[in-house]
């Protein structure tokens, strides 16, 4: 029985791709992109500067440094992280120095500074310490303002403070009396607690230790 051959695929009536029936994107029908859809920062979710909320300041970040400061002739200090609620048997009002900044966009007063900011530095029974140093309100638009401390001026303040209610006698540091602004007490809010001494009348100068 003859062995029939396999056949050859006709090159000529191989299919080809019919350029009648290859689809092809219309541009025109392509979608458009809507221009108002397209993502655009909104104005009101831009982000606002934070309001400053609070009258008084803590900083237990600086409790180390204040410890090296005292550490060659008093016993380590220990912060008092909830001082309100404890009973402290000193206190003493003093001035540290810092940077303030208004967040009020419309307010034409940007930042000051003060020499004559409020701290009190109260002692706690078996030697706990903490300190507060109160808020100043921009004389532009009488907002709370966004504080910098001037950490090496707090840690010499609170350092002296507790060596002299440890009973070591020394000199408070040289200073310079300069010619500052008026201090506004109905600004400050150390005036307003009175517990700031130059709301007191009875402050030296800047550096009241």
């Amino acid at each position: 029985m003859a062995k029939r051959k396999p056949t050859k695929p006709d090159q000529k009536s191989a299919s080809k791709p019919d350029s009648n029936t290859v689809s092809k994107s219309d541009p025109k029908s392509a979608p458009k992109p809507n221009p108002k859809s397209a993502s655009k920062p909104s104005p009101k979710s831009a982000s606002k500067p934070v309001r400053e909320t609070r009258t008084s300041f803590t900083y237990p970040s600086l409790h180390e440094a204040v410890s090296e400061a005292v550490s060659a002739e008093i016993a380590p200090p220990r912060f008092e992280e909830d001082g309100s609620k404890g009973t402290f048997n000193n206190t003493f009002s003093s001035n540290v120095m810092g940077k303030f900044t208004c967040t009020n966009r419309k307010c034409s007063n940007a930042r000051w500074s003060s020499k004559k900011v409020a701290i009190v530095i109260r002692g706690y029974p078996g030697n706990g310490y903490d300190a507060l140093v109160y808020n100043q309100r921009c004389r532009g638009c009488d907002g709370l303002g966004t504080f910098t401390l001037n950490k090496d001026s707090y840690v010499e303040r609170v350092a002296y403070r507790l060596k002299r209610w440890a009973g070591i006698q020394m000199e408070p540091p040289p200073y310079t009396i300069k010619a500052t602004p008026p201090h506004r007490n109905d600004l400050c809010e150390g005036c307003k607690q009175g517990v700031c001494k130059q709301g007191q009348g009875n402050g030296r100068g800047s550096f009241d230790f």
